[in-house]
């Protein structure tokens, strides 16, 4: 399988640990004012934890991006990265794992419901 980009060989990994973590919106409604208002998909428990899950994931990468300009403005102005590494340090992650590592991303659950089927969820 060389020559695929892990972005798509492993993209379930990726749209189950990047996923947003906002509620779906499931419709719109006028408020007092007339104006529309989201009327939003409850979270699911599995959903909720998963959230907890992807928030630590999001966080743990914008820290990743906040050191990376702290360091260009302070030490190194003319610091760049190139173009390929996020999809590179992503390959090296995903095909590193070991299998009780591969567990954790299979076990999230995505935070929207696909084509109104509820919440998809692999077992």
């Amino acid at each position: 399988m060389t020559g695929i980009s892990p972005l798509w060989r492993r993209s379930v990994e990726i749209e189950t640990s990047l996923s947003c973590n906002d509620p779906q919106v499931v419709y719109y409604v006028p408020n007092n004012n007339g104006k529309p208002e989201a009327a939003h998909q409850d979270y699911s428990d599995d959903a909720r934890q998963s959230s907890d899950i992807r928030t630590g994931v999001h966080n743990g990468m914008m820290t990743l991006v906040d050191d990376f300009f702290s360091l260009r403005s302070s030490v190194y102005p003319g610091l760049q990265l190139p173009a390929t590494l996020p999809e590179m340090l992503y390959g090296e992650f995903v095909e590193s794992m070991s299998n009780s590592e591969r567990e954790m991303p299979a076990g999230l659950v995505p935070d929207d419901h696909d084509c109104g089927r509820s919440i998809v969820a692999r077992s």
